[in-house]
């Protein structure tokens, strides 16, 4: 059975995420999606707390689409379900649907689409992803402890809507105009208080001459 997390209530929204990644990559949408749905994030067969599938059963989107079937029915979910998975998880996706089992799919970037040969560096990229985890779990295990705060930091900055990389080209033309209007201002009110201390300086326009 695969690891999941569970959230909210309402009809039921798998959501599957991308190679190398867990169940934590959808954490940023999981509030705007539990008000009406029951969420339920896996962790994709071989990621995260989830064991890899049985020895000798490759890890194709075809077989790991059967197997997330046989968790779905051991949650008693035996009907269609809505699901949305980003990059493997979207290619699980579309396979989950060839086998009747998803309502409706949305496939964020998903994997396997092209027509004869996958991209030249897709093969390097798998073989050093098997490659590390194979050979050294620990760095790998390290390197996530060390990017988890970043990624902490990106999502509140998402959650407050703030930009991720000190806002955009109309954000800082903002900043810009705040700032020109801000010296305009100063300018004004300098030139105002120069202006009337010239006239205390000079005295009035019109004296009294004393003559009658």
């Amino acid at each position: 059975m695969w690891h999941y997390r569970e959230w909210g209530a309402g009809p039921p929204l798998v959501l599957l995420h991308g190679i190398g990644m867990s169940h934590a990559a959808w954490r940023a949408v999981i509030p705007f999606l539990r008000r009406t749905r029951r969420v339920i994030a896996f962790d994709i067969a071989g990621f995260g707390e989830t064991p890899a599938l049985a020895s000798g059963v490759a890890p194709t989107a075809e077989h790991l689409a059967q197997s997330l079937a046989k968790t779905l029915e051991e949650l008693s979910l035996r009907e269609p379900v809505d699901i949305a998975g980003n990059s493997l998880g979207g290619a699980i996706a579309l396979e989950f649907a060839k086998l009747g089992r998803a309502r409706s799919v949305v496939a964020i970037s998903p994997a396997c689409l092209w027509r004869q040969a996958p991209p030249f560096h897709v093969r390097y990229v798998f073989d050093a992803l098997c490659a590390g985890s194979n050979t050294c779990p620990a760095v790998l295990k390290l390197a996530m402890r060390v990017l988890q705060p970043v990624c902490h930091a990106v999502e509140a900055r998402i959650q407050r809507h703030q930009p991720l990389f000190g806002g955009g080209i109309g954000d800082r033309r903002a900043r810009a105009q705040q700032q020109d209007d801000h010296r305009g201002k100063a300018e004004e009110q300098k030139d105002a208080e120069s202006d009337e201390q010239g006239c205390f300086r000079h005295g009035p326009l019109y004296r009294d001459s004393g003559d009658g």
